[in-house]
């Protein structure tokens, strides 16, 4: 899949340039999303939160192109495959029970609850994935 950042960078190198801007980029629209819900703005949350998800696909595609140019030891992908997959999940989970509270369904600590065990497992994956690299050797 080509990208604007090969006008950058050579288009047969390892995609390390994406992968770890994707990454920094979701990392600051998560923060920007809870940041926009601790102060009450509704209509930025959730712009925020929406715009976070094909920021957050983008680090999930590079980071599994990684697998074709180094050498991850099984035990420790799997740890860390334990943990994105998780975050991933819950990430759609996330966005119901947001849903559910905008319609009044559930209340906003169960919404918020939710989001911050989602976070907590981004934090996990994102810590794996670099041990998994600390670990692993290029191809």
């Amino acid at each position: 899949m080509p990208s604007l950042l090969s006008l950058l960078v050579d288009p047969g190198a390892p995609p390390y340039l994406e992968m770890f801007l994707f990454l920094g980029a979701t990392v600051l629209m998560l923060v920007l999303v809870v940041l926009a819900a601790r102060k009450g703005k509704r209509r930025l949350h959730l712009g925020l939160a929406l715009g976070t998800l094909p920021v957050l696909y983008g680090a999930i595609h590079y980071a599994g192109a990684m697998d074709a140019y180094w050498n991850f030891p099984k035990v420790p992908l799997r740890i860390h495959l334990s943990f994105a997959i998780t975050a991933t999940v819950l990430v759609f989970v996330v966005a119901l029970s947001g849903f559910m509270h905008f319609m009044g369904w559930v209340p906003k600590k169960f919404h918020s609850r939710l989001a911050w065990i989602f976070l907590g497992f981004v934090l996990l994956a994102s810590l794996t994935g670099g041990w998994i690299f600390l670990v692993g050797e290029p191809k």
